[in-house]
C-alpha cells in the first residue's frame, strides 16, 4: 500500500483545492493504482471537502484525518506529501517525493526547471494569479508511483540536497546577514556624491599599432594616473570591500575588462608598487585564448590570462576577480539557457579557480537589459557593472553601474575631471544641453 498525504488546512482557497484534488485527480489514479490511500491532514473541513469527499466514487481511498498534534508519522511513512510552505519545507528535509500545490498554484515535483517558481511562490501557496493543472498533477503522481527504487532514491537525494541548500538554519542566518549588508550598503552609499568606477582594457609597454577601439593604456601613463591617485588621497577599494561594508572615505574603483595577458605581466607589478586594488573582469579560461571577438573588427591579436595566472592576480591580494562570461557574447542575444549558462557556469568556474566567492559581472560590450539583469541576480551576483549606460549615481541601481573609459590619450587632468564625484552627472548634463541646443537649431 503507497500513502499520499496531502497536508495543511482544509478551508478557505486551500480547501477548494482540496476539493479539486478529491473530484479531479484521486479517481483516476485509485482506478490505475487500487492500492493508493490519500491522507488530508488539515482542518477545520470546510463544507466543499466534505461534499466532495462524500460524493466521491474513490471515497474508500480517502480519509480526512483533521487537525493533529504532530505531523510526524506523516512525514515519516508517507509515500509522497502534497503541500506548500512549511509543509514542503518539511517534506524535502525528509528527503520525501514532494508535490507543491498550495491556494494559488500547482508546481509539481521540484526540478531545476520548477525550484525558481517553487522558491518564489513559497511552494505554490502564493503567486499572482491562479494557475493549476490537474492532468499534470496526475501525470507527476502516476511518474512518482511507477518509478523503481533506484530513481525515487536519486529525487530523494535532490529533495534534501534543496533543503541543505536554502534552509538549513546556518544557510538562512548566511542570507539574512547578506540582506542586512545590502541593506547597509546602500545606507552607507547615500554619504558619497559618487564613486567613480574607471574602466581599463589592456596595459602595455608602448602604444599598440593598428588598434581600433584604442582599448589599452602604456605603462608609463597608467603609473601617472596611479601616482595621481595616491597623491591626491584617493583610496581604490573593490566591490568585495562595499560588500563587506569597507568603504573608505575617497573611495574609486579601478576596473580592468577581458582578463588580458597583459593585466598580469605590467598592471599586477604596478598595483604592488603603488599598494592599490583593482577588480578584474575575465572570460573563463576554458573557451577563448585571445580577444577573437575585437580581432574580426581588425583589432590586433592580443592573449588572455590562464587560470594560474588568474589565480595569482587573485592571491596577490589587491585584485578582485569578477566574472565576464565565457564567450564575450552580447547577452541580450542569447536564449534563456546560453544566458544562465553564462552567468551560473562562469561564476562557479572562477570560484574554483580562486577559491573565493565571485560577487561582481561586467556585461560583455556593456550591453543588458531587464531580462539579463534579472538573470544576474538570480545568478548570485552582488553587483554588475555596464560601461556608458546606466544612472549616473552610483547607488540608484547595483545591477548597471555606470563606467568612466580610460582611452590611451586620458591625460592627468583628464583623470582629476573623471574622478570627481559630480562627473557623470555633469557629462549627462551636457548632453541634455546640446540635445536642446540641436532641437531648437
Amino acid at each position: 500500500m503507497k500513502i499520499i498525504s496531502i497536508i495543511g488546512r482544509l478551508n478557505g482557497p486551500k480547501g477548494v483545492t482540496a476539493s479539486s484534488i478529491i473530484e479531479k485527480v484521486i479517481p483516476i489514479i485509485v482506478r490505475k493504482y487500487p492500492d493508493v490511500k490519500f491522507h488530508f491532514v488539515g482542518g477545520p473541513v470546510d463544507s466543499n471537502v466534505e461534499k466532495a469527499y462524500k460524493t466521491s466514487a474513490a471515497r474508500d481511498a480517502i480519509t480526512l484525518t483533521g487537525v493533529l498534534d504532530s505531523l510526524d508519522f506523516y512525514f515519516q511513512k508517507s509515500d509522497i506529501i502534497v503541500g506548500a510552505g512549511r509543509v514542503a519545507i518539511e517534506a524535502i528535509k525528509n528527503g520525501k517525493r514532494l508535490l507543491a500545490v498550495g491556494e494559488k498554484r500547482y508546481i509539481g515535483q521540484i526540478s531545476p526547471n520548477t525550484l525558481y517558481d517553487a522558491l518564489r511562490s513559497n511552494f505554490g501557496d502564493c503567486a499572482d494569479d491562479d494557475r493549476f493543472d490537474w492532468q499534470t498533477m496526475i501525470s507527476d503522481l502516476d511518474f512518482y508511483l511507477g518509478q523503481n527504487k533506484e530513481s525515487l532514491e536519486a529525487i530523494e537525494r535532490y529533495n534534501k540536497s534543496i533543503y541543505e541548500e536554502y534552509f538549513q538554519k546556518t544557510k538562512l542566518l548566511t542570507q539574512i546577514g547578506d540582506v542586512y549588508s545590502s541593506v547597509m550598503l546602500k545606507h552607507n552609499l547615500l554619504e558619497f556624491s559618487e564613486i567613480p568606477v574607471l574602466m581599463y582594457h589592456r596595459v602595455v609597454k608602448s602604444p599598440v599599432v593598428g588598434s581600433v577601439h584604442n582599448t589599452y593604456i602604456t605603462t608609463g601613463l597608467l603609473e601617472k594616473h596611479f601616482r595621481f591617485l595616491v597623491k591626491n588621497g584617493f583610496q581604490t577599494i573593490t566591490f568585495a570591500d562595499l560588500y563587506e561594508l569597507r568603504i573608505e572615505k575617497k573611495p574609486v574603483i579601478i576596473t580592468f575588462d577581458d582578463g588580458f595577458q597583459d593585466n598580469y605581466e605590467n598592471l599586477l607589478p604596478l598595483l604592488k608598487k603603488y599598494n592599490l586594488k583593482a577588480v578584474l573582469y575575465v572570460l573563463v579560461p576554458l573557451v577563448k585564448k585571445f580577444n577573437d571577438w575585437d580581432e574580426k573588427d581588425g583589432e590586433p591579436q592580443a592573449p588572455l590570462m590562464d587560470a594560474t595566472e588568474i589565480k595569482s592576480m587573485s592571491d596577490s591580494g589587491l585584485v578582485e576577480i569578477g566574472s565576464h562570461g565565457f564567450s564575450h557574447k552580447n547577452f541580450c542575444k542569447l536564449s534563456d539557457d546560453e544566458l544562465k549558462h553564462e552567468l551560473v557556469a562562469s561564476k562557479l568556474e572562477l570560484e574554483k579557480i580562486t577559491n573565493k566567492k565571485v560577487i561582481s559581472l561586467a556585461y560583455p560590450f556593456g550591453i543588458y537589459n531587464h531580462k539579463v539583469k534579472q538573470a544576474t541576480i538570480e545568478a548570485g551576483y552582488e553587483f554588475s557593472v555596464a560601461t556608458d549606460s546606466g544612472p549616473v549615481r552610483f547607488s540608484e541601481d547595483l545591477f548597471a553601474i555606470r563606467r568612466i573609459q580610460i582611452f590611451p590619450h586620458t591625460s592627468v587632468a583628464q583623470i582629476s575631471r573623471k574622478t570627481n564625484g559630480y562627473y557623470l552627472r555633469y557629462q549627462e548634463w551636457k548632453k541634455k544641453i546640446r540635445s536642446w541646443i540641436g532641437i531648437r537649431q
